[in-house]
């Protein structure tokens, strides 16, 4: 999970995840954000409190004309 999201993937669900969620995920990935079951980003959360998955950074590129 860590890999696909590292590589632009725009969330993550569990198989089991109900109907509803999924729509709230395709909606969320269609409007350009990013979703994560509870179980997803408590796996997140946790590798990383144990060093597990490494933290990049990224300063945001603002785009020529707005503030």
């Amino acid at each position: 999970m860590l890999r696909a999201l590292s590589q632009g993937g725009a969330g993550f669900l569990l198989k089991d995840s109900a109907p509803a969620e999924l729509i709230q995920a395709v909606r969320a990935a269609a409007a350009g954000d990013t979703y994560l079951s509870p179980s997803a980003a408590r796996h997140v959360v946790d590798s990383l409190a144990s060093g597990q998955a490494a933290v990049r950074c990224r300063t945001p590129t603002r785009e020529s004309g707005s503030m």
